[in-house]
């Protein structure tokens, strides 16, 4: 029995080895492994840093930082910190950064924050930041910034921001912001502008505003204020 599980051991630790080489020689020799406090792999440019419980993995001239039950892995120049029971990841010249229960992806040329139970996602030169119960997307040269149980999605050079129990969605160069309860929408060129309890839906290259328990809807160029 003792001799089965030596070569079961034995087994284990030698997949381990061989897994940790073809990453190396995948990422050309440039890789850098961390797990539960000790560096497993250092070959190259890029740095890692984990705790007793984190694993951090960076490949190709990046950098990675994994603290308290955290997972952080960061490829092709970039740079990813997980602290306190999150998990960051970038890849091709993006930051990751996910503190307290969070999760944050960024890749190419983009930039993901998430802070407090909440998720970030950034990808094609975009930023998105999401704090405290939120959750914020951002895509294709895209901000989108969600705060406070809110919701920001910002898509095709389009801004969105949502603060406190809010929604907005922005698309195609458009703008939306919703605040304080709030929904907008805005797609085709349009802004959208939600506060207090409002609704604002804007599409094709127009406005609405509205403002303390309303509802406005603008489409095909119109300018839309409620109340």
């Amino acid at each position: 029995m003792r001799r089965i599980l030596l070569l079961t051991t034995l087994a284990a630790m030698m997949a381990a080895a061989m897994a940790l080489s073809g990453v190396a020689l995948a990422q050309g020799g440039d890789v850098c492994v961390s797990s539960k406090g000790d560096t497993k792999v250092q070959k190259g440019t890029s740095t890692c840093i984990s705790d007793e419980t984190s694993l951090a993995l960076a490949l190709e001239d990046s950098n990675a930082t994994a603290q308290n039950n955290s997972k952080a892995r960061a490829t092709k120049d970039s740079d990813a910190l997980a602290i306190d029971n999150s998990k960051a990841t970038a890849t091709n010249d993006s930051d990751a950064f996910a503190f307290d229960n969070s999760v944050a992806t960024a890749s190419n040329f983009s930039e993901a924050e998430a802070f407090v139970n909440s998720e970030a996602t950034a990808s094609d030169g975009s930023f998105a930041e999401a704090t405290t119960d939120s959750e914020a997307t951002a895509s294709d040269g895209s901000v989108a910034q969600a705060d406070i149980n809110s919701t920001a999605t910002a898509s095709d050079g389009s801004d969105a921001f949502a603060l406190d129990n809010s929604t907005a969605t922005a698309s195609n160069d458009s703008f939306a912001g919703a605040f304080f309860d709030s929904t907008a929408t805005a797609s085709n060129d349009s802004d959208a502008f939600a506060f207090d309890n409002s609704v604002a839906t804007a599409s094709d290259g127009s406005v609405a505003d509205a403002t303390d328990n309303c509802s406005a809807t603008a489409q095909n160029g119109e300018t839309v204020t409620c109340p």
